[in-house]
């Protein structure tokens, strides 16, 4: 049996770069780790999901996954490319599950031209505010008003959903596999249990055999 890992292509959060997955995900062989493209002036998840099956040259074979953001692209992707199966990380399937935070700033967004990467900095701290702080304005300006009027794709593959139990962000789901005590950044705070998680839900094995 195959290590899904092999497969898969992992996106970041929103304003989050590859960097957010630390030593335990970079040890899999064979995982391919993607940064947001330069941003296009893409304003909906579709478009974007497009520029990176575009850029990347996805195809039904691979295994599209992401955490929160890149959950709802990689959803967008697994439709486009007819991917079996994808993962969503702390993410969501319908624009209705994100909390009152983007719900509050989306509107936000159409109005004023302030930072949007200062908003959002003030919702973490550490490594994940300052990828925040850096991450290009007009770029999750875009997204936060791309989720708010998201319409998701009809896929009728696999959904396997990894998600923190304390996620302030993206409330848990039922229907997903649930890490204790993890929050938004399950991806990050808890990557070996995500990882085991995620490869327990796939049914896949590493090379040596074991779990």
């Amino acid at each position: 049996m195959s290590d899904p890992f092999q497969r898969m292509v992992l996106l970041p959060g929103m304003g989050a770069t590859s960097a957010m997955y630390g030593p335990p995900w970079r040890e899999l062989d064979g995982l391919r780790l993607v940064d947001w493209p330069l941003y296009g002036g893409e304003r909906t998840i579709a478009e974007l999901a497009r520029r990176i099956v575009d850029g990347h040259g996805l195809v039904a074979d691979d295994l599209p996954a992401g955490s929160s953001l890149g959950g709802m692209v990689s959803l967008e992707i697994a439709a486009l490319v007819g991917a079996p199966r994808v993962v969503l990380i702390g993410s969501a399937e319908h624009p209705k599950e994100v909390q009152s935070f983007f719900r509050l700033v989306a509107p936000l967004a159409k109005v004023t031209p302030m930072g949007m990467a200062q908003v959002l900095a003030l919702s973490s701290s550490g490594e994940p505010g300052r990828q925040f702080a850096s991450a290009d304005k007009e770029f999750l300006r875009a997204m936060c008003l791309a989720i708010s009027s998201w319409e998701p794709p009809d896929y009728p593959g696999e959904v396997v959903r990894v998600h923190g139990a304390k996620d302030a962000i993206i409330a848990c789901p039922k229907d997903a596999h649930v890490i204790p005590k993890a929050g938004h950044l399950v991806a990050q705070t808890h990557g070996e249990a995500t990882i085991a998680v995620i490869r327990e839900a796939l049914g896949g094995v590493e090379a040596g055999g074991g779990a």
